[in-house]
């Protein structure tokens, strides 16, 4: 035959498909019963000790390796027995062989979003964005519309600027340090907010107030 001898051919037809899968692909198979196996890759290709294999896809037979390489993995007569040869010889196998797609990554549980604690006044945090030349009147109404407080972590107050939907649901939130220590991070769970705004009428003047989580404008 053109490529191969019928030496060749003998010699490839030696070599039965459970010893193949022991050579090549010993941990893409696994036991079905006493004496019998199930390729992984191929779920339904199975085959036994003495080399015998049914692929229930096609109803394809056999017993060699040859034919399990020509009927289920798609190689060329001429390449397939080349290739049995090579691996008889001590060569690794030169194509990779249908392997069990590894499982999906399974996904982290977003997590819950929860606002921290108020704590019992807002002194801190009036004071600090005093200093950054926030009107009273803007706090005022940002206290009111429940888009600004004051929460503490291991004594150390911050300021927490909350975002909230059409409904005014808290959907998410940051946390600014009001001590000297520098501290600023979104709230766990938070989802992005567009800028919050505060109508015009409800101050007196034209004030600015930028924030994290937004600004708040008039």
């Amino acid at each position: 035959m053109p490529g191969v001898t019928e030496q060749e051919i003998a010699q490839a037809k030696q070599m039965n498909l459970y010893q193949y899968m022991q050579l090549c692909e010993p941990d893409n198979f696994k036991p079905e019963g006493p004496g019998q196996f199930r390729h992984k890759g191929h779920s339904s290709l199975t085959f036994a000790e003495d080399g015998s294999w049914t692929y229930f896809k096609t109803k394809a037979t056999g017993r060699t390796a040859l034919n399990y390489l020509i009927a289920v993995e798609g190689v060329s007569f001429v390449e397939a027995v080349r290739e049995i040869n090579r691996i008889q010889g001590g060569v690794r196998p030169s194509f990779q062989p249908v392997k069990t797609p590894p499982p999906p990554a399974e996904k982290k549980p977003a997590k819950e979003f929860r606002l921290p604690k108020p704590d019992k006044n807002n002194y801190a945090a009036t004071a600090y964005l005093r200093k950054r030349c926030i009107h009273p009147n803007v706090l005022t109404v940002c206290k009111q519309k429940r888009i600004l407080y004051q929460t503490s972590f291991k004594d150390h107050p911050n300021c927490v600027f909350v975002g909230r939907d059409g409904n005014g649901e808290a959907k998410g939130g940051s946390l600014r340090g009001c001590s000297q220590i520098q501290f600023r991070r979104d709230i766990p769970g938070s989802k992005k907010m567009p800028w919050a705004i505060i109508p015009y009428r409800k101050l007196t003047r034209r004030h600015f107030c930028k924030q994290k989580a937004g600004t708040t404008t008039t």
